[in-house]
C-alpha cells in the first residue's frame, strides 16, 4: 500500500504513483491539497490499515 501527495491541484501525481508501483504498491491513496492542511483523510486511512495489520 502507498501514499501518494502534493500540495496543490496544479501539480501532477505522475511520478510519485509511478514509483510506488515499481515497488509493487497494489493499493495507492492520492491526495492533492491546497497550502499546508494538516487533516489529510487518506495519509489518516493508510494509517490506520498499518496499525491494523500491525506494522506499527
Amino acid at each position: 500500500m502507498g501514499y501518494a501527495c502534493v500540495s496543490t491541484t496544479d501539480q501532477n501525481l505522475g511520478r510519485q504513483l509511478s514509483m510506488l508501483k515499481k515497488y509493487g504498491c497494489k493499493k495507492i491513496i492520492e491526495e492533492k491539497f491546497p497550502g499546508m492542511m494538516k487533516d489529510r483523510p487518506g495519509l489518516q486511512t493508510l494509517m490506520n490499515v498499518i496499525q491494523a495489520n500491525g506494522f506499527s
